[in-house]
């Protein structure tokens, strides 16, 4: 099934289908241990992994001793722990919110306003001026 184009044979021999999994996602010289310049990258990412672990594990061990443990109580501490959590977020909003407008007040600090003395209200008035429709001269 499928269309004669996707039948076709490439350069390598192998069907057009073929290719999907010939595709390389992760470059061969990261899966391969070499060090060609990735290094400092496999090191972060195992000490990340290293140390994600523990926690991963103990949020796993509290949540099944919970649910054998306290099966009643199970809806009361997801809401509360989604609260305190949701709690941290609102707070971390209203800081980059302050953070912003901090920053923007500064920025246009020095802008001239609408007072009565500015520059800026301080315009001529052109409103008293008649504007025909009619310009021309009728004969």
């Amino acid at each position: 099934m499928g269309c004669k184009t996707c039948k076709q044979k490439n350069q390598n021999g192998s069907a057009a289908g073929d290719i999907l999994s010939d595709m390389e996602l992760i470059p061969k010289s990261f899966t391969d241990g070499e060090f060609s310049g990735n290094i400092l990258l496999k090191i972060i990412a195992f000490a990340v992994v290293l140390l994600a672990m523990p926690l991963v594990l103990l949020v796993l061990i509290g949540q099944i001793f919970t649910t054998f443990f306290f099966p009643k109580s199970l809806p009361k501490a997801t809401k509360k722990l989604k609260s305190v959590g949701m709690f941290f977020v609102e707070k971390y909003v209203k800081f980059k919110y302050k953070k912003e407008m901090r920053r923007r007040e500064k920025q246009f600090d020095q802008n001239r306003g609408y007072e009565e003395d500015s520059e800026l209200v301080n315009v001529e008035n052109y409103t008293d001026i008649n504007i025909h429709e009619k310009n021309n001269d009728e004969k």
